[in-house]
């Protein structure tokens, strides 16, 4: 084991180097955090009718990936997709943490800040090399993000986010200089406006391109290092995320992992015999969230996991560390400690997306259709999700996948027009629902934690 004490965020990229996460401990020092990846940036991408010159760029700052897309105002079309790690999550794997490193280090806002805006600017580099154009053409930016991601580029401290009464430091959905924020150029760039301090601009820009408010009753679920969840009952809007966790990130799992190069992302039997892809095709070196759904999927149907969750002895179990556990391959396994993991988070999901719905006087079946937003939701298996109680009954004849929509809907505000001016709106008349305090969700919860 290593003698370096400090959390580098590898436990993003494959297992911990240490017995126990010790991310909370980090102190004073930092590190970055680099790897090969492959995240998932499509999206149901619209075109730009804006009289405008040059480039803009829109940015999905997301708590463990930042996805870049560049739009030429000729085309009006989306001409390059880049996306990297958020370096940030050296400073901590969720929203929590890096709220706490603000508040715990006089330098937390200045150090987050400066890793994003530093990594915001080589996409930003990287797109214009590979367009051949110069900086200078990008006349136009949209950032968008959750509260914290969008307050820490922004250079606003998150700290009150992090004690009650939890409150938002800035809700954005203004305009500011490049040079006002540390970026390259000199372009317009136009920060999302928020919901609250837990629903951000992200979910403002996917309710904006998912085009779930032409419906009654819509829901949008976005699963990632935070669970967001959003009601249209009748143009009414509704919102409130959930203690997820970052689990479905591969985050807080033995053998977790971002969805980069060398990361489990299904697992399936042929002739009784496990097999599984990676991506990127090499060795596997962890499993990341799709993957580890499939695995619970698997070990329900194979008997190898109760309906408690309780991992029962077969051909597939092995004993790590004194605990039972479900062994994919040589050095990837679930082990009953990321099962609970994984069952509280997956727990809060359904319980919210029910509660959510009870608050507005509707009952699932109302719904007409249930979008799936996030890069997650691209690789994840909608029909293993639903197996393992992650979505309601019912759910896979409501769904549809629409992608990054977060990333699409900041690609649709570049036009600076009306797209931004509904956003505002969505943001402003939406009404945050807080589950904790929800007699409904805390009884769903517990029903929710069967698989």
């Amino acid at each position: 084991m290593s003698d370096n004490r400090v959390c580098t965020g590898a436990c993003i990229f494959g297992k911990c180097p240490f017995e126990e996460c010790i991310k909370h401990k980090q102190g004073n020092v930092h590190k970055a955090v680099k790897a090969d990846m492959a995240i998932m940036t499509k999206g149901r991408l619209h075109t730009l009718d804006a009289d405008f010159d040059g480039y803009g760029i829109a940015i999905d700052i997301g708590t463990t990936t930042v996805a870049a897309y560049m739009y030429s105002y000729e085309s009006g079309e989306c001409v390059d997709i880049e996306s990297v790690i958020n370096p940030q999550t050296s400073f901590g794997v969720d929203v929590i943490s890096r709220i706490k490193y603000c508040r715990d280090k006089e330098t937390g806002l200045s150090e987050q800040h400066d890793a994003i805006i530093t990594a915001l600017n080589k996409l930003i580099e990287t797109l214009c090399t590979r367009q051949n154009i110069d900086v200078s053409q990008v006349s136009k930016m949209s950032l968008t993000g959750n509260t914290t991601m969008l307050c820490l580029a922004a250079k606003v401290d998150p700290s009150p986010m992090g004690v009650s009464p939890f409150e938002m430091p800035f809700g954005f959905g203004n305009i500011v200089n490049t040079k006002e924020i540390d970026l390259i150029g000199d372009a317009d760039v136009y920060l999302s406006q928020c919901m609250s301090s837990f629903v951000g601009g992200d979910i403002t820009s996917a309710i904006l391109s998912s085009g779930m408010l032409k419906e009654d009753v819509s829901l949008l679920l976005d699963i990632g290092t935070n669970g967001e969840v959003a009601l249209n009952a009748h143009g009414k809007i509704l919102a409130s995320s959930t203690a997820a966790g970052p689990a479905f990130e591969g985050a807080e799992l033995s053998c977790g992992m971002a969805a980069v190069a060398g990361a489990i992302n299904s697992v399936y039997t042929i002739d009784g015999k496990i097999e599984y892809t990676t991506i990127g095709d090499i060795a596997p070196t962890g499993i990341c969230g799709s993957g580890v759904i499939d695995t619970l999927a698997l070990m329900k149907t194979s008997g190898a996991m109760d309906e408690t969750g309780y991992i029962e002895e077969g051909a597939f179990t092995e004993e790590v560390k004194g605990m039972s556990a479900f062994k994919i391959c040589d050095g990837v396994y679930i082990s009953q400690e990321d099962v609970r993991n994984i069952q509280t988070a997956k727990s809060a999901i359904a319980a919210g997306m029910l509660a959510i719905i009870n608050s507005a006087g509707l009952e699932f079946e109302d719904v007409q259709t249930l979008y799936l937003a996030g890069g997650f939701g691209n690789y994840m298996n909608e029909e293993n999700a639903a197996h393992i109680g992650l979505l309601p009954p019912g759910a896979l004849a409501k769904l549809k996948n629409i992608g990054n929509a977060a990333g699409a809907g900041a690609g649709m505000t570049l036009g600076f027009g009306e797209y931004q001016e509904e956003s505002k709106k969505i943001a402003q008349a939406s009404e945050h629902v807080e589950l904790a305090m929800s007699a409904y969700f805390m009884e769903k919860y517990v029903d929710c934690m069967m698989f």
